[in-house]
């Protein structure tokens, strides 16, 4: 079978709540996903500009 069919998403969980972006974070992880997490819509700008990610969980409502 293909590598790239084994390997799980790369999701980036953007969220200014710490506790959000944690508990999204652990339960990806837990689920063997690539996780990578922003504070603010910047941060989660110049984390796109670097990696491709599969899926963005984006709150609507937070600074910048």
């Amino acid at each position: 079978m293909n590598d790239k069919m084994n390997q799980k998403a790369s999701v980036l969980v953007v969220d200014d709540d710490k506790d959000m972006t944690d508990t999204l974070s652990d339960i990806l992880l837990d689920m063997k996903y690539h996780v990578e997490t922003a504070n603010n819509g910047l941060e989660a700008i110049e984390k796109i500009k670097k990696h491709a990610f599969d899926t963005v969980l984006l709150d609507l409502k937070m600074p910048g």
